[in-house]
């Protein structure tokens, strides 16, 4: 299966739909499965069950923006907000 057809296989599997857009960038990501097939650099072949658990095991950070604050994991609760109270 190729990124244009995950949108479609993730919905009737009950999950978020997302782009293909977004899938690309996911993509870039650790953990996102390797190609089963890569047939040069337009056309790449996945494995479904292996985008499945990658897709129901992320963590959604909707609305965050890691351009301000950096990624999600590195941060500490409550450390850029204004009303953080020192110890």
């Amino acid at each position: 299966m190729t990124i244009p057809q995950v949108p479609a296989l993730l919905e009737a599997a009950g999950l978020k739909k997302v782009t293909e857009q977004r899938l690309r960038q996911l993509s870039k990501e650790p953990g996102w499965p390797k190609p089963v097939v890569d047939a040069g650099p337009r056309m790449r072949v996945y494995d479904w069950p292996s985008i499945l658990a990658f897709m129901k095991g992320r963590t959604l950070r909707q609305g965050y923006r890691t351009d301000i604050h950096g990624p999600a994991d590195d941060r500490k609760p409550d450390a850029d907000t204004d009303d953080a109270q020192p110890e």
